[in-house]
């Protein structure tokens, strides 16, 4: 789940998901990706998250245990 008051982009390869804020803020409590991993890693502005990491149909999810704010300047990185 994602709640946005704000704008940005994100990149999906085969080995990662980069959720980049442009201006505002995302809240996010889970991303569902198509990444194969039975433990994705999560970084937020370059600091180790904690996460669970759920198996979907089409690939993972990372799940936290309380929602987080990507703010305007940063970056929310999943890898594998």
């Amino acid at each position: 789940m994602v709640l946005c008051t704000g704008w940005g982009t994100f990149t999906q390869t085969s080995r990662g998901l980069t959720v980049s804020c442009t201006a505002g803020t995302l809240t996010v409590k889970s991303l569902i990706t198509a990444l194969k991993s039975k433990a994705l890693k999560a970084r937020l502005a370059g600091g180790k998250l904690e996460s669970t990491t759920a198996q979907t149909a089409t690939g993972a999810a990372a799940v936290f245990s309380a929602p987080l704010t990507v703010s305007a300047g940063q970056e929310l990185i999943l890898t594998v």
